[in-house]
């Protein structure tokens, strides 16, 4: 446990160095990250890459996605119905013996 945990924390410092390390690096060679961001470059890899992750949600994930949430919204509400129906003819057993 303690070793996991110590891992964790070498981890976090790693990444912390690595961080601040690209941003010197970026500093030194004076990129202007604006520029970049902005250029149609830029702009339209990111448009591939939102296709093509709406492309894979699209294809192989919405409608298992949909799927699973309509089979688990049907357990929901037929276990709630149920639960209901069974305090409803407790109630009126427990009527009729009175």
């Amino acid at each position: 446990m303690e070793e996991e945990q110590s891992s964790r924390k070498r981890l976090h410092i790693r990444k912390g160095w690595l961080i601040i390390f690209i941003i010197i690096i970026i500093i030194l060679f004076k990129v202007d990250i604006k520029s970049k961001i902005e250029s149609e470059q830029f702009q339209d890899n990111l448009s591939y890459i939102e296709d093509f992750f709406e492309n894979i949600w699209d294809e192989y994930i919405a409608d298992n996605f949909k799927e699973w949430i309509e089979n688990l919204s049907d357990k929901l509400v037929d276990s709630s119905v149920e639960s209901f129906q069974e305090i409803v003819n407790e109630k009126l057993d427990s009527l009729k013996s009175d």
